[in-house]
């Protein structure tokens, strides 16, 4: 007897690959346009088509058997569809990587933060009911395609088993079988491929850039890769060590960061709402010192914080950049490390920190509550047993100021007010208000770790330098967060010091993150190391120029003509910029492609473009 089995229309099958893989590889291109030219899209559409199939390949093994069936179809495409939207979902946050912090999003990253949900979102002012007014309708939408096309297809798998004739089920399978064979085998083509050859799927392949974000080496700086710099710093560290430094004048060094603390927003700085009264009253009463201008070395974390602790511009930064820990350490420093926020898995900066490390916690470290939550370091350092004949470098980062920290209720002042007289509606007022209730919080924090270290032996006289490893954009040029190009907002830090000792800081023209690891080292009377960017706060410099960069983006604030400028070079296109900081227009105005109508001021900034066009080059060689 002749059995026919019902043919399966390739119309669904088409039209559920390109429902697959259109959407994905249009987010792909618009990342690949707009953030990460890297990006292959042809190697990506490969590992989509290969997901498809592996996903496929339950449906298609159980009809085989008989036991798909309409419930088993309706899961896989359950399956399906959440898997896709969350790939979409990937690619967003890929993009806010990138944009922020100039990296692809990491796995570890994302596997830390989804059992912290909760405090995440509400750190971030939204409820589970607005995420899920966002993110739930493209889910249901992909679910309702998914059904129409993926549901049919799997259907017609089940429909094809001829259940009364075996015989012709298995004369008439043998063609199909050797073409899902063959795809599978494409599909484990391109999976292998990622095995064998993966330097090239890390500088083209989404997912595998996420993996590999996970390396501790920060990608997309040249001289994290480059031998000859490495080889350089190697050499310049044997010769400072081989001077036999001493400390001449051991003394308790405590190093406090407040993340994306701009200084221009803090009261202690006249800024725009009193919300530092703890600074400012030291400040005020004599207790501590307030510097500035001062700048960070990047617009993002890895870049300030391991410049501040390294004396490294962003682009002289090394896989093993020797920092002031291991010259305290060697000094015959206890050092301590407590942060909040997760800097084991962010990039790896807790690898890039050093082995000169005798206690080290950080959000990462503990699972019992938030990880950007600052009284974990209040916590820590209430109970940390201090040395009694050993000097201490405590370092200490404070998470209160960014968009992630946990804030407590009772610091929502500003918030609060502006709900009250119904402007709470306001997005960017919102932005503001939240900021600026941050930062009174982080003064908070402050005078709590000055009360904890005012009654410890160990930190007697203790020189306290506090500052931000960079600011953040609240609304300026549309903006919110960090990262990007070095403009004021994100750049421009704080830089406070409480010093019993009475040493004298004079003001600097420019000051910058790199100048405090210098700073501690001079203070204990140690030499400092001739291959550190920084120069030492208690030195009166002339120094008029300081670098500020983020990967693509290099620059340079400088003076010229009695005039602060800032001067950007784009990396990849060659093109540069010119701003007069000095002038009311500041950043919104850029002289190299609008220049002066005036011809004395037009004939000024151009002379200032190449004089820090020069002086750009000379800093950016070392």
């Amino acid at each position: 007897m002749r059995v026919s089995l019902p043919r399966l229309s390739c119309r669904p099958v088409l039209l559920l690959i390109a429902l697959w893989t259109v959407p994905n590889l249009l987010a792909v291109g618009c990342l690949h346009k707009l953030f990460h030219p890297a990006i292959g899209i042809g190697m990506h559409a490969s590992v989509l088509l290969a997901g498809l199939l592996i996903l496929v390949l339950p449906a298609w093994a159980m009809s085989r058997f008989g036991r798909l069936g309409r419930g088993g179809a309706y899961a896989l495409v359950f399956v399906l569809a959440s898997v896709q939207w969350a790939l979409l979902l990937f690619y967003g946050l890929s993009a806010v990587a990138v944009r922020t912090w100039g990296c692809w999003i990491d796995w570890t990253i994302l596997r830390g933060y989804i059992p912290q949900v909760v405090p995440l979102l509400d750190a971030l002012g939204y409820s589970w009911k607005t995420v899920a007014l966002v993110l739930g309708p493209p889910w249901a939408l992909l679910l309702v395609l998914h059904l129409k096309l993926a549901g049919a297809v799997f259907l017609a798998f089940d429909r094809a088993i001829i259940r009364d004739s075996p015989g012709a089920r298995n004369r008439a399978g043998w063609g199909e079988r050797l073409a899902w064979l063959g795809l599978f085998g494409l599909a484990a083509f391109v999976l292998l491929s990622a095995v064998r050859d993966r330097p090239q799927w890390r500088r083209s392949e989404p997912l595998e850039l996420a993996y590999a974000s996970s390396n501790p080496l920060l990608p997309d700086l040249p001289s994290m890769s480059d031998p000859v710099r490495q080889a350089r710093e190697d050499r310049q560290v044997a010769a400072y060590l081989a001077t036999n430094p001493r400390a001449a004048r051991p003394r308790p060094l405590v190093l406090i960061t407040v993340d994306t603390l701009r200084s221009d927003q803090m009261g202690v700085y006249g800024g725009p709402r009193d919300n530092t009264p703890f600074l400012s009253a030291q400040v005020r009463d004599g207790l501590m010192q307030r510097l500035g201008p001062a700048y960070s070395t990047s617009t993002s974390s890895y870049g300030g914080l391991l410049g501040v602790l390294s004396s490294k511009y962003l682009h002289q930064l090394t896989p093993h950049p020797w920092n002031l820990a291991d010259a305290l350490k060697r000094l015959g420093y206890a050092t301590c490390f407590l942060l909040a926020g997760d800097h084991t898995h962010f990039l790896g900066i807790r690898w890039m920190y050093g082995p000169s490390i005798d206690v080290y916690r950080d959000g990462a470290s503990q699972t019992d509550g938030y990880c950007n939550d600052d009284r974990l370091v209040l916590d820590w350092l209430a109970r940390q047993a201090w040395p009694e004949h050993q000097p201490v470098f405590l370092f200490l980062h404070l998470m209160s100021v960014h968009q992630l920290g946990y804030l407590d209720p009772q610091f929502r002042r500003w918030e609060a007010e502006s709900a009250a007289a119904g402007k709470a509606t306001d997005r960017s007022q919102a932005l503001r208000d939240r900021y600026h209730d941050r930062i009174l919080q982080a003064d908070a924090r402050l005078r709590q770790i000055f009360a904890l270290l005012d009654r410890e032996k160990a930190f007697k006289d203790a020189l306290v330098i506090i500052t931000a490893d960079h600011g953040e954009y609240i609304g300026e040029y549309g903006r919110n967060s960090h990262g990007g190009e070095p403009l004021e907002p994100v750049i421009r830090i704080p830089l406070l010091i409480r010093d019993p000792a009475g040493t004298a800081y004079p003001v600097q023209p420019l000051s910058s993150l790199v100048d405090i690891a210098p700073t501690f080292l001079a203070a204990i009377g140690a030499p400092v190391p001739g291959n550190w960017a920084g120069i030492p706060l208690q030195q009166r410099t002339g120094r008029d120029a300081l670098v500020v960069e983020f990967l693509k983006v290099s620059g340079l604030v400088g003076s010229y003509g009695g005039r602060r400028y800032k001067y950007f070079a784009w990396l990849e296109t060659g093109t540069e910029s010119l701003f007069d900081l000095d002038s009311p227009a500041g950043e919104s105005c850029d002289l190299v492609a609008h220049p002066a109508k005036d011809a004395s001021a037009a004939t000024r900034d151009r002379l200032a473009l190449a004089e820090l066009r020069r002086v750009h080059a000379a800093l950016t060689r070392m």
